[in-house]
């Protein structure tokens, strides 16, 4: 049977269905569970548009409306993963002195200014602790004790003035700040802060260990989302289109060379990045290829006298692809996306024969040698592509163009590459 027609025509049609559903569904709002808590201490359960905030928001969607900062005194949310998410308003005193080198100051005390903002909420106990970044991208630390003022915990840079210039220096003020607040543990506590990082991490392990000191419990502590890795095997069907340019041997870039049906397989692994809400995910893929072409032709003096010339292309590729994936519709059982990336292919099998008969009168003489005396054996391609994943099972449609297989200055080539590709999703 042939399948080319098939592959020509379904191609087509599968990317159009795929982007008619994309530009069906991309603007669609995903909404989570979640709870706002009003300035009259009242909270109001409902749908939150979830947005995977790195920055502090400045304001939120919920039950179809929209709440400023000035409205609420927090909301919370559940992710796609089912750990909550907490936000509190807090109104604390900021370092605003500057971060980037070229404008750090040469004192290391900070300068303060009054900041409301919502703050995510990692500890909440005996003492608690919140992560901010502002909208200048930088990354603070907040405690608070039960009785005591919410305060910033102070790491800046700053220059100093030495006998050889300036020099780069590190106000880790935040440790006194957790000495002077853990205080109330007395199992040689000082010691373990004294080479404490200012991460998230290595904070919140230090504020577990102080309230066990203390005997006191905590009542949330935020849970990081993790990375999300899929698994996929993959099997399908290509077609690729070999073309020459330039001054090619038996005038190839004038011949034609027909793309054929061959079969693809390999294996994928699709990793979720953290916090994008599961927008966004790299997907890296070992894939085997095939791809055979032929071409035949003749010069003919008489039936005594000629030359028929076949050329034969068996070739087969390794692929190595990296590709970005756009996800839509992460919360349905469909998942559509975009992707584009690169590949690097290693030639396993390279056939390109010249098989020639000459005839001469009685002579007759069969003979097969390379067709090209230099054979690229790494191609590198881009790539691009649009799928969907439901359920378990997923299908995409994918287009690749490389760098062919000649090495050779008088001319060049390229490959053209058409995938439908069908995975199946294992469980991790």
């Amino acid at each position: 049977m042939n399948y080319k027609p098939f592959f020509q025509k379904r191609l087509p049609m599968l990317g159009a269905f795929l982007l008619l559903s994309f530009s069906s569904f991309a603007q669609k709002k995903h909404l989570n569970k979640g709870a706002i808590f009003t300035n009259a201490n009242d909270t109001i359960q409902g749908q939150m548009v979830y947005k995977n905030w790195d920055k502090a928001p400045e304001s939120i969607e919920f039950n179809d409306k929209t709440y400023h900062l000035s409205e609420l005194a927090g909301f919370q949310v559940y992710r796609n993963d089912g750990a909550l998410e907490v936000y509190k308003k807090i109104t604390v005193e900021l370092d605003s002195s500057k971060q980037d080198l070229e404008n750090l100051s040469y004192s290391p005390k900070p300068t303060y200014r009054t900041t409301i903002t919502f703050a995510r909420l990692l500890l909440d106990g005996y003492i608690s602790l919140y992560s901010l970044k502002t909208a200048e991208g930088r990354l603070r630390y907040i405690v608070q004790k039960q009785g005591d003022e919410i305060r910033e915990l102070i790491n800046r840079q700053y220059y100093k003035n030495t006998d050889k210039g300036k020099k780069l220096a590190l106000s880790e003020l935040f440790i006194g700040q957790m000495t002077a607040l853990t205080a109330d543990c007395k199992n040689n506590w000082s010691q373990k802060l004294r080479n404490l990082n200012y991460k998230e991490k290595a904070l919140v392990a230090i504020l577990q260990q102080y309230h066990d000191c203390i005997g006191q419990s905590m009542k949330y502590t935020y849970i990081r989302e993790k990375p999300i890795l899929n698994i996929h095997p993959v099997i399908g069907l290509n077609s690729s289109k070999l073309r020459f340019n330039g001054d090619a041997p038996f005038n190839l870039q004038d011949r034609n060379l027909p793309s054929k049906i061959n079969y693809s397989f390999g294996l994928g692994l699709d990793a979720f990045i953290p916090r994008t809400n599961k927008r966004l995910s790299i997907y890296t893929e070992l894939l085997y290829q095939s791809l055979k072409t032929s071409t035949d032709f003749e010069n003919v003096q008489s039936d005594s006298v000629y030359q028929k010339y076949n050329i034969d292309f068996d070739l087969s590729y390794l692929r190595v692809n990296a590709m970005a994936r756009y996800h839509f519709l992460h919360k349905s059982k469909a998942d559509f996306f975009l992707q584009v990336g690169t590949s690097s292919a290693f030639a396993l099998k390279k056939k390109q024969n010249l098989n020639t008969e000459v005839r001469f009168f009685s002579s007759l003489e069969n003979l097969t040698r390379p067709l090209l005396a230099s054979f690229r054996p790494h191609e590198q391609t881009i790539l691009a592509g649009l799928g969907c994943n439901y359920k378990n099972i997923g299908i995409e449609a994918r287009v690749e163009r490389g760098n062919g297989i000649s090495t050779t200055l008088l001319f060049n080539s390229n490959i053209t590459s058409y995938y439908i590709l069908f995975s199946y999703r294992l469980k991790t």
